[in-house]
């Protein structure tokens, strides 16, 4: 097969950036079809021109790709409230080690909106929706 073939497209009703992503994985559901999870860093408003804006809210995503119908299930983690609206979470990752693996944390760094300078790291629940944890 040529790469453009090789190239599967999945599209999602409403523009997201994802920037950095935390780790995917395969996995066969339960009817026996195939998928693959992707976690990242997603925003709804982003814009590559004024990227110092205040309003670039980057939260945890969970992406779930049914490779048999071609469809796409994109979940935005679940922030605490404490955070949700002021904080933007990115740089996402996982242990080298367990990348490409199912694996049940991952770690991003959280910063206010518009500031970019990091003011400590945030564990994520990896499994069913996520967890937030902090």
């Amino acid at each position: 097969s040529s790469p453009e073939e090789d190239v599967r497209w999945f599209e999602l009703d409403y523009p997201l950036a994802v920037m950095h992503t935390f780790n995917a994985w395969d996995y066969v559901d339960n009817a026996g079809n195939k998928k693959v999870v992707l976690w990242g860093c997603g925003a709804t408003d982003f814009d590559m021109i004024d990227i110092e804006g205040k309003n670039k809210l980057f939260h945890p995503y969970s992406f779930v790709f049914d490779l048999a119908d071609g469809s796409v299930r994109a979940t935005r983690i679940p922030v605490p409230p404490h955070l949700d609206g002021t904080t933007s979470f990115e740089f996402p990752n996982v242990h080298p080690e367990l990348m490409g693996r199912h694996t049940d944390y991952g770690f991003s760094g959280h910063s206010p909106v518009g500031d970019g300078r990091f003011k400590g790291i945030a564990k994520w629940g990896m499994g069913e929706g996520g967890s937030g944890e902090l």
